[in-house]
């Protein structure tokens, strides 16, 4: 939590004075907040959280396959991750699908600024 505000995560220090915190940075352990998937908020000026962008688990593509013996046939379970973007009445929009880390971070990159300064409030 920051210390001279009722905000928690992460300040971002490119997006930082539109409200952008990360709560959650997902599985990479190099990200500010690593855990469990993606949360990323925008806060008004009243520290009330007006906007998210998080990760979500859809559904089973593969089940995948484990073999007690590890043969190469084994192959982890494939799951559809959303990225879904929620507003401050809590409606929720699907705005990106993909199967792999390497897709969301990709999307990431090429779409955050975008969500940024459409919904980023200056502070």
């Amino acid at each position: 939590m920051n210390s001279n505000t009722g905000r928690q995560g992460y300040r971002s220090p490119k997006s930082g004075n539109l409200g952008v915190y990360t709560l959650c940075s997902g599985p990479d352990p190099n990200g500010p907040v690593p855990g469990e998937r993606l949360i990323i908020v925008i806060y008004d000026q009243q520290d009330n959280i007006v906007r998210r962008l998080e990760q979500v688990k859809g559904d089973c593509l593969d089940p995948g396959y484990v073999d007690f013996f590890l043969s190469p046939k084994c192959r982890p379970t494939l799951y559809t991750y959303h990225i879904v973007d929620i507003d401050k009445d809590q409606t929720a929009q699907i705005i990106a699908t993909h199967t792999s880390p390497e897709e969301a971070r990709k999307w990431l990159v090429e779409n955050i600024d975008k969500w940024v300064q459409e919904h980023g409030i200056p502070q």
